[in-house]
């Protein structure tokens, strides 16, 4: 698929994400383990056809540890849009860039370039102009946005561990145990927790396989 269109509507999935997050009859964590399946799902055909699924074995084992993460991530996210506003709680959640940022300085002494965090404050005001800065400056603080800015700093950290992994592993095959790993992480969360994962309702069962 062309890069420019696989861009295109991974935003455009993305985008609507939360929207279906609201109107599923589904617990946060059962949202974020269909989302997860479905992606997987789709992708298990492609890797087996190649069969390009071999890595080292500490990649192996480093790519379930980022799912973990990343499933961590998407369900708090969840948690977030199910109890505050989905567009604050999206604005919230894109803060990772920022907290990549820090924690480059903070571990590494590694300065971003300036480049980086005029990007950065573009993408910020672009998301307060979104929202509209009443909004923005009317925000109480509570569970639901701590949550949100939590989902952010989870979203920066899966990010900080698979930068450089990615650079010497195909991205296919990390993603494949990376999902994998997700997916087992939330259906084990999802059964302790006590969440129904079957017998939805029609508006539900609709929206949740929308998320791949």
């Amino acid at each position: 698929m062309n890069p420019k269109l696989s861009l295109v509507l991974g935003i455009i999935f993305i985008s609507f994400s939360p929207i279906f997050v609201k109107l599923a009859d589904a617990s946060p964590v059962v949202c974020a383990f269909y989302r997860i399946v479905f992606a997987w799902l789709c992708l298990l055909p492609y890797c087996l056809y190649k069969g390009n699924l071999k890595m080292e074995r500490k990649d192996i084992i480093l790519a379930p540890v980022s799912g973990l993460v990343f499933a961590s991530d998407v369900a708090v996210w969840n948690v977030s849009i199910k109890m505050i506003s989905a567009t604050v709680s999206t604005l919230l959640a894109n803060l990772a860039p920022v907290w990549v940022g820090l924690l480059s300085y903070l571990l590494f002494k590694k300065k971003s370039g300036w480049l980086f965090w005029l990007g950065t404050a573009i993408a910020i005001a672009g998301m307060v102009i979104l929202v509209g800065i009443a909004n923005v400056l009317q925000l109480r603080f509570n569970l639901g946005i701590v949550l949100a800015v939590a989902a952010s700093m989870l979203y920066a950290t899966y990010i900080y561990i698979t930068k450089d992994v990615l650079k010497r592993i195909s991205t296919l095959p990390f993603m494949f145990y990376s999902m994998l790993g997700s997916l087992v992480y939330l259906l084990i969360v999802s059964n302790i927790l006590g969440d129904e994962l079957l017998h939805f309702n029609l508006k539900t069962g609709a929206a949740l396989p929308v998320w791949v």
